[in-house]
């Protein structure tokens, strides 16, 4: 599990809008300037489709979730503030609360299409006990089974994120119906990759073990997945993290998200993509504080729009 110190590290690696110091009025003003230039940047930095008007809720709270205001979003047992959002920023190394809240949120839009779930996306927590911890099988189906899980009948794939050292994210897919166990690494390490596969292995008899449950099936007839006799997969030319980006939950994020028939698992992620998933966890329907933050940010935005005004004011007077 990613430690509270090593996440504190993290976030404090993350870009940050300047400290409050008392100082003379240009220093403000040029502190002032900086907190719009990097709303402004972001919100330029995200692909603008036909509806994304300058006010809209996406582009509001674009700037409300940098300028780290509130308790950004709530989910049924997920909860995820303002530090866990701000990971996102760029460089930072995304919190395994940004990956939970993902994989709620996943899972609920997959079971909004049909509740006969193809796809299982599961929070990090699940390769935490599989790989570290000492626990009954029994425990890890009343945490995930009823919330994260369904009926193995109709099971295309399930979505598990690790993570390495406190400080790499890889994510495996079980594909149930090619029988294989595909990892997905943005950044393969030399002297790291054998560990990975191994524990790639470790959570595979783990899943094989919990998944022997009758509880999981709706059809006598339907066999066990022999999950730990897959076929392990290292899919080649998928891409590759940029040096120094911090992007590995990013990349796993986003392989989450396209979760396409497909098995190419070749995905784009770019300056815009890290804002692009705090605007889809903050905006979901799965976020029962949605319409709150929506009226928050509005009003977020009209100050920093005061802030501006003023800055204009003041460089014009000095």
């Amino acid at each position: 599990m990613v430690s509270e110190t090593k996440k504190k590290a993290n976030q404090k690696k993350s870009p940050d809008l300047p400290p409050q110091k008392t100082c003379t009025r240009n220093k403000k003003a040029s502190k002032v300037k900086q907190v719009i230039e990097i709303s402004s940047s972001y919100i330029e930095s995200i692909p603008k489709p036909d509806s994304y008007e300058h006010n809209s809720p996406k582009s509001l709270l674009v700037s409300h979730i940098i300028s780290k205001e509130i308790i950004v979003t709530t989910t049924e047992k997920t909860i995820s503030d303002r530090d866990t959002l701000r990971t996102l920023l760029p460089k930072g190394l995304v919190d395994q609360e940004v990956l939970n809240l993902l994989a709620n949120m996943l899972t609920a839009e997959e079971r909004s299409i049909s509740q006969l779930a193809g796809f299982w996306f599961l929070p990090t927590t699940v390769a935490q006990y599989a790989l570290s911890w000492v626990t009954r099988l029994e425990t890890v189906m009343e945490y995930y089974q009823h919330q994260y899980m369904g009926k193995i009948d109709y099971l295309s794939k399930i979505y598990v994120p690790i993570n390495d050292m406190s400080c790499h994210w890889y994510l495996l897919v079980v594909d149930i119906h090619e029988k294989r166990l595909v990892l997905l690494d943005s950044k393969p390490h030399p002297q790291r990759n054998v560990a990975r596969r191994r524990n790639v292995r470790k959570l595979a008899i783990f899943l094989e073990e919990l998944l022997l449950h009758k509880s999981f099936y709706q059809f006598p007839f339907t066999s066990k997945p022999e999950i730990s006799e897959f076929l392990l997969v290292v899919p080649n030319d998928i891409g590759e993290q940029l040096l120094d980006s911090n992007d590995c939950g990013i990349w796993v994020a986003k392989w989450m998200i396209d979760p396409a028939l497909s098995n190419d698992y070749k995905i784009h992620v770019d300056n815009g993509t890290r804002m692009k998933i705090a605007l889809d966890l903050v905006l979901g329907s799965h976020n029962t504080n949605r319409d709150e933050i929506i009226k928050l940010a509005a009003t977020n935005w009209k100050n920093l729009e005061a802030k501006k005004k003023r800055l204009v004011v003041s460089s014009l007077v000095s």
